[in-house]
């Protein structure tokens, strides 16, 4: 749809009386979301012609990251150069680390999830499954709720296992984690294949086993350590979304954005 008066185009996400509670609890945590990384959130409204609700979103020129690089890049197995990716990265976890400062975990994070703006910006969508826990104590525990994407989930996801709310990032961080590794190489971690992605059963069995990163494409060490950090398997072992984004990886990134700056 269009503003005519400031001549701003705006995406429409439709909610389905099925999805409607997913769909505003996306539209309440949006709202206390304010960052340049993340997807910028207007309002939403009936449409009695229908009978759906549609939720008002700043649109991405390029659509998501996963569009992005099939698309508008072409690259070879949808990968990402190590700079670009880097580049991406940096702002994936910018995004992230406000939502968690705001006590809220994502809880989906993956390449559909995240949409490239002008100047190549990276900002994250659709916090219709994510956990709000602000107000309560990080000691506390939770029973890890079954969602999520099955090749972006935990293990303790997948097991249901009961955790600390302040534990609750490295559930986003484990994804990131994926995302980088599919992005960097083509294929996912663990030697999970297409094919498994509806056999929950077969996923956990696999991403108990041991993480092995060919390297093909010869990205640098610092590249490889950040991801066996973002994929251990014990969540105590796993690093949060601050301690990426204090990575020497990561914190390259962060130089060549202050520089352009």
């Amino acid at each position: 749809s269009l503003n005519q008066k400031r001549k701003r185009t705006y995406a429409l996400k439709v909610i389905e009386n099925k999805n409607k509670e997913r769909n505003l609890n996306e539209l309440k945590i949006a709202s206390k979301l304010k960052n340049s990384n993340i997807n910028n959130y207007y309002g939403y409204f009936l449409c009695k012609e229908d009978n759906n609700d549609y939720i008002i979103m700043e649109k991405a020129k390029y659509g998501s990251l996963r569009n992005f690089t099939l698309n508008i890049l072409k690259t070879k197995n949808n990968c990402l150069s190590e700079s670009m990716l880097c580049y991406i990265s940096n702002q994936i976890l910018n995004g992230l680390y406000h939502c968690h400062k705001c006590k809220i975990a994502h809880m989906d994070i993956k390449p559909q999830n995240i949409v490239i703006c002008d100047i190549f910006t990276a900002k994250i969508i659709d916090f219709s499954i994510s956990i709000d826990y602000s107000g309560k104590d990080l000691n506390e525990k939770i029973k890890v709720p079954y969602k999520g994407t099955n090749f972006y989930m935990s293990q303790e996801v997948f097991n249901r296992n009961i955790i600390k709310y302040k534990d609750l990032n490295k559930i986003d961080a484990y994804a990131f984690g994926v995302l980088l590794y599919r992005l960097a190489f083509g294929y996912y971690p663990y030697g999970l294949k297409v094919c498994d992605e509806d056999n929950d059963k077969i996923i956990m069995e696999k991403i108990k086993g041991k993480l092995e990163i060919k390297n093909e494409r010869h990205f640098s060490s610092y590249f490889v350590d950040l991801v066996e950090k973002l994929l251990k398997i014990n969540i105590n072992e796993r690093i949060s979304i601050y301690e990426a984004m204090e990575h020497p990886w990561i914190k390259g990134a962060q130089i060549l954005n202050d520089e352009k700056e």
